[in-house]
């Protein structure tokens, strides 16, 4: 997981990604922030290449 840290997107709690396949092939992106123990999803979306090689160099 990464941690988003562009300003215009930085909360408290932080807000983590991380991209992954579904059982067809699509790479999303998944957004989300943990409260209180829990995880809440903020997003998912179809990851661009940029976000792809981001997690490939610095998430996996």
């Amino acid at each position: 997981m990464l941690t988003d840290e562009r300003e215009d997107h930085k909360r408290n709690p932080p807000t983590l990604w991380f991209v992954a396949e579904t059982r067809k092939g699509r790479l999303l992106k998944v957004v989300f922030q943990m409260r209180d123990g829990n995880c809440h999803i903020i997003t998912a979306y179809e990851a661009n290449k940029d976000e792809i090689r981001i997690y490939e160099t610095k998430g996996k």
